[in-house]
This record gives structure tokens, sequence and C-alpha cells, in this order.
């Protein structure tokens, strides 16, 4: 049985960042519109960002099969997301309603890993006019989001992202 994800995300016409032009419409609540760059190509992967009802996507839910990897659990009542929780082999179908009200597919990933809950981080920060493109962007769980903020080790992990980041532009 193929498994298959549908993912309502805010209108655009060419998601490759918004503009005077093609500004993104609906898609829920959120105010950020992360989801403006899932179809821009980043090296030989594209990404896709869905805001998840309930800040989560339960992969066990999509079936597991070999290779996926479960959130880790710490007792039965907290469970903590990790970077390495996956579920690979999914067929993701990108749906949006468009300005017409009408709802229509906008794109879709065959073969597809879904990832439970993952940020956008700016590996060259915003705030220090660090650009906002999907080449300065990093995609880490809230725990790792948080440490590569405010951890003990959020230098080295900079660091690290720099590295990665700059290897993915050469």
């Amino acid at each position: 049985m193929a498994r298959m994800i549908f993912c309502n995300i805010a209108y655009m016409v060419f998601y490759r960042g918004q503009s005077e032009t093609d500004a993104a419409v609906g898609g829920g609540s959120n105010p950020e519109k992360e989801e403006e760059h899932n179809f821009d190509p980043l090296g030989d992967h594209m990404y896709g960002y869905v805001p998840a009802v309930a800040r989560t996507i339960d992969v066990a839910r999509i079936g597991p099969v070999n290779g996926d990897v479960p959130c880790v659990r710490k007792s039965d009542r907290d469970v903590v997301p990790c970077c390495d929780a996956r579920a690979g082999g999914v067929d993701v179908v990108w749906t949006a309603t468009s300005p017409e009200r009408d709802r229509v597919v906008v794109g879709w990933y065959r073969n597809a890993t879904v990832f439970p809950i993952l940020e956008i981080h700016h590996v060259d920060r915003l705030a220090d006019g660090g650009p906002d493109v999907p080449a300065n962007a990093v995609a880490l769980c809230p725990n790792c989001h948080r440490e590569a903020h405010y951890g003990d080790r959020a230098d080295a992990i900079r660091q690290e992202l720099l590295d990665q980041v700059a290897s993915r532009r050469n």
C-alpha cells in the first residue's frame, strides 16, 4: 500500500520567495509563511514545509516501514523529537486554495522523507543582516534549534552549520 500525505499550504504562483507579484495567500494562521520556498531546489534536494497542526507530524501514523526512525520517547507522556526521526518512501501532495477559492494541487514529491517537526534556522542570522534564502537555511528539530541559539554549544553549532552551508554553496 502506498504511503501518502496531503499538505495544505499557502497559495503562490512560483514558490520562489514572496514578492510584490507573488505573495503567499492563505495556508493557515502562521504569519511567517515558510512554505514560500517549498519547490526551490537546494543542491540535489528539494525541501517542503507545512505548518503542522499541534506543531508535529506523527510519522508513525503514516505507517512504519524498514528504515523509518521514530521519535525518542522519554516516558509515556513526554515525547521528545530528534533530528533523526523520519518516515521514508512517502508521496507528499501539496494543495492550496487559489484566489478563486478552488482547491488545487500545487506540487508533489514522490518517495519523500517526512520529518515530524523541523524549524528553519538561518545560519547567517537575519538580525545580523543574513539573507532569507534557502542557501542560508537549515532545518533543525526544536531542541537542536534552541541549542543553536541559546545552548552552551551555540558557537560550535553555528560554526558547524556555517561549514555545512558553505559546502552546499560550492
